[in-house]
């Protein structure tokens, strides 16, 4: 297994070689997944290995994971959270053959020949991006404040109860 990643992958080839590669890329190389991030500081890991199916399909069997930091839905502040992403890839040329593809894979449209590497990986990750990043109710400052607000102890780790949305400013609105 290499551990170096390359920066394009001949998918067809290497499937064919039963190629496998680990490696690191740096998050800011992947823009789309930097611009929804609180930074873009850290690496994503990968592992890639590459075969043909007895279709003659070319796979991509992967995994990458990725440490960052999200903004957290409910108080606005950085949260770390890790993106992981294990996938099955069909390389197919077009919307058709993708529809032919067998139920456990996903399509990896190639044209060209040729895909970036970080193009692959980002997909993966933003496919991994919980929809509202929010911190678990005991860590996130904005429950403790509406909890302080209310004369109540900060959320325990089993009640989900949800506090009235507009409970903080009612109690700024009666102390004026």
């Amino acid at each position: 297994m290499s551990e170096r990643l390359p920066d394009f992958l001949n998918v067809s080839r290497l499937a064919r070689q039963g190629v496998a590669f680990k490696g690191r890329v740096p998050i800011a190389r992947l823009a789309r997944l930097a611009s929804i991030l609180a930074d873009a500081d850290g690496e994503a890991e990968a592992e890639l290995a590459f075969s043909m199916d007895d279709q003659g399909i070319p796979v991509v069997r992967g995994r990458v994971t990725a440490p960052v930091a999200l903004t957290c839905q409910r108080c606005l502040e950085p949260m770390e959270q890790v993106l992981a992403s294990r996938f099955v890839l069909g390389a197919v040329a077009s919307e058709a053959e993708a529809e032919r593809l067998p139920e456990e894979y996903e399509p990896l449209l190639v044209s060209g020949d040729r895909v970036a590497t970080a193009d692959l990986l980002e997909d993966e990750l933003i496919l991994a991006v919980p929809i509202v990043p929010m911190h678990e109710p005991e860590r996130c400052t904005a429950t403790k404040a509406v909890a302080a607000v209310e004369g109540k102890p900060g959320p325990a780790a089993g009640n989900r109860e949800a506090a009235h949305p507009f409970a903080v400013l009612d109690e700024l609105k009666r102390k004026q």
